[in-house]
């Protein structure tokens, strides 16, 4: 990616190139990456994709209408091998925002790491833009022996 750093979270077990002018923050369990102005903010973790990825986007469809009824959910494959769940009228405080899931399986184990996407719904075209920069170039690192 032309104007971009490759950065390797250790929560993900991965690289990732991110767009000049992201932050990124990791607390060992997940990465944060966020905008300079705050508006969006995508969130990456290893989950376990054991049952496959389907059942993965259901239970987080679950779990979110458990706590959000409101929300409006919509399954999409971003790609054949990016799937992902994208849902409407998610409530932080007063805010009425989206927020979208995108798995990726790198990994030859249970595990497969997820993309939380969340944004105003002004912001969100150009927040996917940037999650599926990042999504595209996980990758794990070779490792020198």
């Amino acid at each position: 990616v032309e104007k971009s750093a490759t950065v390797a979270p250790a929560a993900l077990v991965a690289a990732f190139d991110l767009p000049l002018g992201w932050h990124v923050l990791d607390d060992g369990r997940r990465t944060l990456v966020f905008d300079a102005g705050g508006k969006i903010q995508i969130s990456l973790n290893l989950r376990s994709g054991l049952d496959g990825t389907g059942a993965l986007l259901e239970q987080i469809q679950r779990d979110v209408l458990a706590e959000q009824p409101q929300i409006e959910p919509t399954r999409v494959d971003f790609t054949p091998e990016l799937p992902g769940l994208i849902l409407r009228n998610f409530r932080s405080g007063d805010d009425v925002l989206v927020q979208a899931f995108i798995v990726k399986s790198l990994r030859d184990d249970e595990w497969v790491h997820v993309a939380r996407i969340t944004a105003a719904p002004e912001e969100m075209a150009r927040a996917l833009n940037v999650a599926e920069v990042i999504v595209r170039s996980l990758q794990i690192p070779v490792t020198m022996s």
